[in-house]
């Protein structure tokens, strides 16, 4: 298999790239549930509604609360990439377990190319717990 140089690769014009399926979608095993789920890269849009949550989050209450949940939202879907839960369903996701999220979490940050310091850079300022500051009584 010959390899192409980066200036001998094809130039894309407007149709070739709306047409390329370009975000991939693996099955993934998550072991609190001993099941399978389909998971999806982020397209651009998806990613700017996931970090455009986190920073509402970020000028609203100072919570993480249901980034995980939210970014699993953005990923879970079926073999043909059809997502599975909807917006509505955020606070019912956010109940699953914690570890099973933080292995879609993990897993869906690889496939959009989200990286730790992105995610640090995000959600500098959110409290882990949003009740953390509150007087107690």
């Amino acid at each position: 298999m010959t390899t192409l140089k980066r200036d001998e690769a094809q130039i894309l014009g407007h149709d070739d790239i709306l047409k390329i399926a370009d975000i991939k979608i693996e099955k993934v095993y998550i072991n609190e549930w001993s099941a399978n789920v389909y998971l999806k890269g982020l397209s651009g849009n998806a990613r700017d509604e996931w970090e455009e949550f986190i920073l509402k989050s970020r000028s609203g209450n100072g919570s993480m609360r249901g980034i995980r949940a939210k970014l699993a939202s953005l990923s879970l879907c079926d073999e043909n990439g059809n997502l599975l839960f909807k917006q509505k369903e955020l606070e019912a996701l956010g109940e699953k377990s914690a570890a099973a999220l933080q292995r879609i979490f993990e897993k869906s940050q690889k496939l959009s190319e989200i990286g730790n310091q992105d995610v640090q850079e995000l959600t500098e300022g959110l409290l882990e717990n949003p009740t953390e500051d509150l007087p107690t009584a």
